[in-house]
């Protein structure tokens, strides 16, 4: 059971990403180069004491490809 919470906290995460970035993308015209840009102007909030986040992007006008990884250890509180 706590390992399907976990993925499923995951696949929350990692959703909560995209839709922040396709969200500056509809908004401002471009995907932005690094997850910062989410956090300080869409309030993305990203969980790094559970969570190893893989942001890359290709150009701004490509949708970036995004790995969530749990950080183990970290996802029984």
């Amino acid at each position: 059971m706590r390992n399907r919470n976990s993925e499923e906290q995951i696949i929350v995460q990692k959703k909560a990403i995209e839709r922040a970035a396709v969200l500056c993308y509809a908004l401002e015209g471009f995907y932005p180069p690094k997850i910062d840009h989410l956090e300080e102007k869409y309030g993305l909030i990203v969980d790094r004491d559970k969570f190893f986040v893989v942001y890359k992007t290709f150009g701004s006008n490509i949708r970036p490809e995004v790995s969530v990884y749990r950080l183990w250890g970290r996802m029984d509180d």
